[in-house]
């Protein structure tokens, strides 16, 4: 599960997972670690450009930079190598292999077992923002559409406005059961019938904004979450299967120049993640009841381990 920036307590011991965050220090990244649900972290890693998206599987992790090549690691971050061929705009992680999109250098979708030896899709060469996988359907959110595969990557097909979709500048998709949800420009578009056709849902259904940057399921309630980043009240959820939306507004303190970067969920809890500049300098946040009520996690216990002042929390990814 892949992101990039977010107190009953659900989660237990035999449920523990590990929090990849990707941080922004200025104009350079860290990734940060925590296996203990946020509570302490560890830098594994510095670079020269923000972190822009983070995965990892059995083998490496992989962080994508915002201005630069991507990078790997093969021992927990202890050492990285620079992979220039592409720069992840997103990284997505199904099956133990690495999926990621690019939209820079050389754009569209690649695939890796080891982070190290990388195959392209040359199917697909526009700029991407996102990828999803279902067994053998392949999801991609591209700048002029969105490519969906049914044979494992073979071969695509682009659905556009004429579909239904929103618009052609695709951001996020993620299929929960038979439903593709898809984040775009212009609204978030659902299709129950394979991409046929779509809906497309905007603010005149409640939706913070029109733009959606990333899409999340909470497969226990059937909850769709969204946002749009750089705005405080870009944080939407869908509990009627997108009839309907409703905004959940954090608060300026929280985020405090109003950008939220990243989405996540992991077993019953929801995560963002976004800039922590000014006081109180809250660089993530989390909600164990579906939004109703946030816990924070300051730059300041982010930052306990090396003192490096992390000013924004740029993506997530939870395995």
């Amino acid at each position: 599960m892949s992101i990039n920036c977010w107190m009953q307590k659900r989660i237990v011991a035999n449920n523990a997972y590990t929090i990849y965050l990707g941080t922004g220090l200025n104009y350079a990244g860290i990734l940060k670690k925590s296996t203990n649900y946020g509570s302490s972290w560890s830098t594994i890693g510095s670079f020269a450009n923000k972190i822009r998206c983070v995965g990892a599987n059995s083998a490496a992790i992989l962080v994508g930079s915002l201005y630069g090549w991507s990078s790997c690691s093969t021992d927990g971050g202890a050492n990285w190598t620079e992979i220039d061929v592409f720069s992840s705009a997103n990284i997505r992680v199904f099956g133990d292999v690495f999926y990621t999109v690019s939209d820079s250098y050389t754009s569209g979708l690649w695939t890796s077992s080891d982070g190290t030896t990388w195959a392209q899709n040359n199917q697909i060469t526009v700029d991407c923002s996102d990828v999803f996988v279902d067994g053998t359907n392949i999801y991609v959110a591209g700048s002029d559409g969105l490519y969906i595969s049914t044979n494992s990557g073979t071969s695509f097909s682009k659905k556009t406005t004429t579909a239904g979709l929103g618009s052609n500048t695709c951001y996020a998709v993620l299929v929960a059961g038979s439903t593709i949800w898809v984040g775009t420009l212009g609204g978030i578009s659902k299709s129950t019938n394979g991409g046929t056709s779509f809906t497309n849902y905007t603010t005149s259904n409640g939706l913070a904004d029109n733009q959606s940057y990333r899409l999340e399921y909470d497969s226990s309630s059937g909850i769709i979450y969204s946002v749009k980043s750089a705005t405080n009240a870009g944080m939407s959820y869908s509990t009627n299967g997108g009839t309907s939306w409703s905004i959940i507004n954090l608060d300026i303190k929280i985020f405090s120049d109003q950008s939220l970067n990243a989405l996540a969920y992991k077993n019953g809890r929801i995560y963002v993640a976004g800039s922590g500049h000014d006081d109180p300098g809250n660089v993530m946040g989390y909600s164990d009841n579906q939004g109703s009520s946030w816990s924070y996690i300051t730059k300041t216990i982010i930052d306990a381990i090396d003192a490096q002042e992390v000013t924004s929390g740029n993506s997530i990814f939870i395995i």
